[in-house]
């Protein structure tokens, strides 16, 4: 049916309607700069791919306005059109606009690993004010200050109940320092530990990365199954080369530090083995600056 209607003749009146239509969009700067990098469009080039420089007009007008990606309103948000000559018609290309290749950039400077892919979207505006006052959450974004502004190198030793945002808390603080071009890198500690425990061929390349990466933050440690491996060949180097280091570091936790404590005491095979466990929490403590979280619990 579309190509019958358009090879079907126009009327007077349409040919004079789509003139005066493209004249009142050729004068649109967008237009202008597409007929000044394209000097070879005749008239009736432009005539034929007038729906093209429609939407490119509109497109523009959104854009010209824009306060960020929150207000755009494309299908493909985020996205500016360009137009391209392919032969005799315009061809539509999508570009990303200044906040998206913000945003692009921004999330190469956050990953994370085994972790759901929304954290790296995570931001302190996804709490109310109040619950940042009140859940110990200011003090989050004081550590991001000092770490921006280098006044100090500590990160947060972040405990609390199941399920009231400590992990959400952690992308919020990576998203917060990607805005000075810090990375960070977000990594589930039980499930880390396993992978290792099953494929030890991985070991070296995963403890180089973790003790080189600007800030690391650990997500849920004690929560996994504890063995002296794990604790004194690859937590302890870890955290021993980030402290000579001055490396910034975050961990968030269940237990506070005197449970952790017990929980690295104690090893797979029931020995009780307290100097290997202090040794540890001294780390972690030289590292971090403790801070309480509360909350409701958001998993219900």
């Amino acid at each position: 049916m579309k190509r019958l209607a358009q090879s079907l003749p126009k009327s007077e009146r349409q040919v004079q309607a789509e003139q005066a239509l493209l004249q009142r969009y050729i004068q649109e700067p967008v237009v202008q700069k597409l007929l000044a990098d394209y000097p070879e469009m005749n008239q009736e080039q432009l005539l034929q791919n007038l729906p093209a420089l429609v939407e490119l007009v509109r497109y523009q007008e959104h854009c010209e306005n824009c306060l960020g990606l929150h207000e755009c309103t494309h299908p493909a948000k985020g996205y500016q059109a360009f137009l391209t000559p392919d032969v005799n018609r315009l061809q539509t290309t999508l570009y990303p606009c200044r906040y998206k290749q913000q945003q692009l950039e921004k999330n190469t400077l956050i990953q994370a690993v085994n972790l759901p892919h929304e954290i790296l979207r995570a931001q302190f505006s996804d709490w109310q004010p109040e619950e940042i006052m009140n859940g110990g959450l200011q003090q989050a974004l004081v550590q991001c200050q000092s770490l921006k502004a280098q006044r100090d190198f500590r990160g947060l030793y972040i405990h609390g109940d199941f399920g009231i945002g400590k992990t959400h808390l952690l992308g919020a603080i990576a998203h917060n320092l990607s805005e000075a071009n810090i990375h960070s890198l977000l990594v589930f500690w039980p499930e880390f530990t396993r992978e290792i425990k099953s494929d030890f061929s991985v070991l070296d390349a995963k403890v180089e990365r973790l003790k080189q990466i600007d800030v690391l933050m650990i997500d849920d440690i004690g929560a996994e199954s504890n063995t002296s491996f794990i604790r004194d060949e690859v937590l302890l180097p870890i955290l021993n080369y980030r402290m000579m280091f001055k490396k910034p570091t975050f961990f968030t936790s269940n237990l506070p530090l005197s449970s952790l404590q017990q929980h690295f005491t104690i090893s797979q095979r029931g020995d009780d083995e307290p100097i290997k466990a202090l040794r540890v929490i001294e780390r972690i403590h030289s590292l971090t600056v403790p801070l309480v979280m509360k909350g409701q619990n958001r998993r219900r």
